[in-house]
């Protein structure tokens, strides 16, 4: 079985971080405050994040988990 290429890492972190993009822009409340839905689909879509990370680089010995984290949630560094 081949493995998951950067192209596919890559691909694979943008469609997670469009998720919590989503994520984030419902169920708010007034003071622009995630609410407790948001809060858990937030904390599910982490989860999902480092399992994938966990996966990839028992796959991969080269690939870099915290890299990829990044970039499922460089909505956090801007």
């Amino acid at each position: 079985m081949p493995s998951f290429t950067a192209k596919h890492y890559t691909a694979i972190a943008d469609v997670i971080h469009t998720e919590r993009m989503k994520i984030k822009t419902i169920n708010l409340h007034r003071d622009g405050e995630p609410d407790a839905i948001t809060e858990n689909a937030l904390t599910q879509t982490n989860a999902f994040t480092l399992a994938m990370a966990k996966l990839f680089s028992e796959d991969n010995p080269k690939f870099k988990q915290m890299t990829f984290i990044a970039a499922c949630n460089r909505d956090l560094i801007d």
